[in-house]
């Protein structure tokens, strides 16, 4: 009694000392980074967090890859979401991102195959899957091509894709791909996800509390009973709504 199982570790566990100014925990260093010292820093810790998925059990890491340096920010895009959407405006910002993030990705690509070539005999010698997890932001990596692009380029049977619900659906909200895509793509790839609801671009909030369509998810899912499935939601909610919304799932045949 007492005891819990885990099933995934996020990136970076346990924390990392000293989280640079401006930077959250699960972004503290970029496997994407130009600079070599914080290139070092984020392949270090993500081997300290395989290490510590494999003391205590974790099938799998879930990992931020990182983010093409374009001057358009996605955050550009979460500001004038609610009075511009669908606007030229809108539409002028977002071909602007898409144009950035196509001429200036490359070397971000390669450092990022660059880390999961470090990673992976790691992960392998710990038995340990590691997980590229879709972003929220569209200069984020992966896009949605470049999670098939790094999946088939290592072909590797500890390499996976996470699906972040929450992440796919605010990124169709905001006009940036079609979540059903990824199911449609790398089913057959996915090794874990987080659940979460959306309303518009706000995400982590309660199953049910949202827009999902989480019967038409289920069915994406049906018959793989092995996908690690974590709640990722607001420290708001307390154990009486989780339950509520675990029961929800449920019933939307998401168990």
């Amino acid at each position: 009694s007492g005891k819990i199982t885990v099933t995934s570790l996020h990136n970076f566990c346990p924390m990392v000392d000293n989280i640079p100014e401006g930077r959250s925990l699960h972004n503290a260093y970029s496997l994407a980074a130009q600079d070599d010292a914080e290139f070092e820093n984020a392949v270090a810790n993500t081997k300290r967090t395989i290490d510590h998925a494999a003391r205590v059990g974790a099938k799998a890491v879930v990992m931020h890859m990182g983010s093409v340096k374009t001057e358009t920010k996605g955050q550009d895009f979460y500001a004038i979401y609610k009075n511009l959407t669908d606007t030229a405006e809108y539409k002028a910002i977002q071909n602007k991102l898409f144009m950035e993030r196509s001429r200036l990705k490359k070397p971000f690509i390669d450092r990022v195959k660059k880390a999961i070539e470090l990673l992976l005999p790691h992960a392998e010698a710990k038995g340990v899957d590691i997980c590229i997890e879709n972003r929220y932001f569209y200069e984020e990596i992966p896009n949605f091509e470049e999670v098939g692009m790094l999946l088939t380029f290592f072909s590797s049977p500890r390499l996976w894709y996470w699906h972040d619900l929450g992440h796919a659906q605010t990124q169709e909200n905001m006009g940036f791909g079609d979540h059903y895509r990824y199911f449609e793509e790398y089913s057959d790839y996915m090794r874990g996800m987080h659940i979460h609801d959306t309303t518009g671009i706000s995400d982590h909030r309660l199953p049910g509390d949202g827009s999902l369509d989480y019967k038409t998810i289920a069915k994406f899912i049906k018959g793989r009973n092995e996908l690690i499935k974590v709640l990722e939601l607001f420290p708001k909610y307390t154990p009486e709504d989780i339950k509520r919304g675990v029961k929800f799932l449920k019933q939307n045949n998401i168990k």
